[in-house]
C-alpha cells in the first residue's frame, strides 16, 4: 500500500511480469498445498471503490462473502513477512512480543484496524499487505480464552500492564481465579491500546474500540489459524 503499486512476490504472474491492478492470482501456498487468492491492488485503487475513498471499505469490497460457520480476521504486516507467512506458516521466532497481550500471533475481526495499521507503515516507507482469513467460528469459540478482557476494564488494564516492560506489573496482580484462566487461555481478547492523550482504546471512539485476537504462542495456539 502506497502511492503505487506493491506487489506480494508470490502474486507475480509466471512469466515474471507485474500483474495489472484488479488481477486475482490463485496460488497453492505452505507445507500443506493450502489454496490462497492474492488480490492485485493498491491504496488508490483500494480507496477508488467507495465513494468515501475509505482504504478499509475497499478492502472489504475486493473481498468475497466469509465462508459460512466463519469469521473474518485480519492480519496487515509488511509485505516480506505475510509472504512468508503464506508460503512456510506462522513462524514464532518473528513474532513480536512488545504488543498488549505479550508474544502471539495477532488479529482483528476489524478491517478498519488493518487498514490504520498498513496506512501508518506506509508513510514510514514500509511495502504493507492485509491478510484476511476466514476461521472456523466454532474452533475458535472452543479454544480456551479469557473473555473477561473483552470490555477493556480492570481487567484488561491488568493483562496490558502485566507485558510492559516499563512496569512492575505481573500477572500475579490479576484478581483471583483470573490468574489460572489467564495461564490456561490459549486466546487473549480485548480492545487495542491507544497512545493519543485523552483516548484508552484504538479505534473510531473510545465507546467503539478495534478488537484483537491474540493467539499465543507458548502454547502453539496459532495454529488454529496457520
Amino acid at each position: 500500500f502506497g502511492p503505487d503499486l506493491h506487489l506480494l512476490p508470490l502474486g507475480d504472474t509466471p512469466d515474471g511480469g507485474t500483474p495489472e491492478v484488479g488481477t486475482i492470482v490463485e496460488v497453492v501456498a505452505g507445507p500443506d498445498h493450502h489454496p490462497v487468492t492474492v488480490f492485485v491492488e493498491s491504496s488508490a485503487s483500494l480507496a477508488g471503490r467507495t465513494a468515501d475513498g475509505v482504504l478499509g471499505d475497499g478492502i472489504a469490497d475486493v473481498l468475497p462473502d466469509v465462508e459460512e460457520g466463519c469469521v473474518r480476521l485480519y492480519h496487515a504486516s509488511d509485505l516480506n513477512s505475510l509472504t512468508s507467512i503464506v508460503t512456510g506458516g506462522i513462524d514464532p521466532r518473528f513474532i513480536n512480543d512488545g504488543c498488549n497481550f505479550g508474544p502471539a500471533f495477532y488479529l482483528t475481526p476489524h478491517v478498519d484496524c488493518a487498514a490504520y495499521y498498513v496506512q501508518q507503515a506506509a508513510m514510514r516507507g514500509s511495502r504493507q499487505g492485509v491478510m484476511a482469513l476466514d476461521v472456523e467460528q466454532a474452533g475458535l469459540d472452543a479454544l480456551p480464552h479469557q473473555s473477561a478482557s473483552r470490555n477493556g476494564g480492570d481487567l484488561w488494564q491488568t493483562v496490558i500492564d502485566a507485558y510492559n516492560p516499563q512496569l512492575d506489573t505481573t500477572t500475579a496482580d490479576l484478581p483471583a481465579g483470573e490468574q489460572d484462566t489467564h495461564d490456561d487461555a490459549l486466546v487473549l481478547i480485548g480492545p487495542q491500546t491507544n497512545t493519543t492523550p485523552g483516548r484508552r482504546y484504538l479505534g473510531e471512539t473510545d465507546d467503539e474500540p478495534w478488537p484483537q485476537y491474540a493467539f499465543r504462542t507458548r502454547r502453539r495456539a496459532y495454529r488454529h489459524v496457520d
